[in-house]
């Protein structure tokens, strides 16, 4: 939640990858990231993509 003025507010946002081997065969489907802690967001913005990618 974001309290910033009269309101709250829950934001989100939404990101993509490349397919897993599943999703490929579909064209112009990116593959959904989900990060649920503050350790996985940390991880995907700021580790190495060998690490990272396997969120």
């Amino acid at each position: 939640m974001v309290n910033d003025g009269p309101g709250d507010f829950e934001l989100c946002g939404f990101m993509t990858t490349k397919p897993n081997a599943l999703i490929a065969p579909i064209p112009g489907k990116p593959m959904p990231v989900i990060l649920t802690t503050r350790e996985e967001a940390e991880t995907w913005l700021a580790a190495p993509w060998s690490e990272a990618k396997r969120l």
